[in-house]
């Protein structure tokens, strides 16, 4: 969950009204267990006063990721097949990179950082590949976009 993670929750019970209540969050997108604690506390507050508790839904919306740059950002046209790295926040281990608009396989390494690999046909050709970090729904939404420089080779 990140800055501006919106939680939905409603608890119903037998005997009360039903409770809605949301939240928007503004703590930094690395405090997922206090988010988590205050939410299942949240829970545990709302069976204990009512007991007949019959159900709980809840939904938290994936945030937005944020992309800071890709590693490396500039590599030679006719170039072997290599790792690229793509730094930012946000990122989950569901995100997926698309290279010009085609998604690739994608490693998740950190939320901040995620791997795909490059084909020698993607770096063929001199030009510039468009780099875009995808979380999935509920919330999520593309990244903005990055740019891998493909630049000619000397001979």
């Amino acid at each position: 969950m990140g800055r501006g993670t919106r939680i939905q929750y409603r608890i119903e019970g037998a005997t009360t009204v039903p409770q809605v209540t949301f939240r928007t969050f503004s703590e930094r997108s690395t405090d997922y267990n206090f988010l988590s604690e205050m939410l299942l506390l949240k829970i545990a507050l709302g069976l204990m006063l009512m007991p007949q508790a019959v159900a709980f839904y809840g939904r938290i919306d994936n945030p937005s990721p944020v992309l800071g740059g890709v590693v490396p950002a500039k590599v030679v046209a006719g170039s072997p097949s290599q790792a690229l790295t793509i730094n930012g926040r946000n990122f989950l281990s569901s995100s997926s990179v698309e290279l010009n608009g085609e998604k690739r396989p994608t490693t998740y390494v950190n939320a901040n950082r995620l791997t795909i690999q490059l084909t020698a046909a993607d770096v063929a050709a001199a030009g510039a590949l468009t780099v875009v970090v995808v979380n999935p729904p509920p919330g999520g939404g593309s990244s903005n976009p990055g740019q891998l420089v493909v630049a000619p080779s000397v001979k």
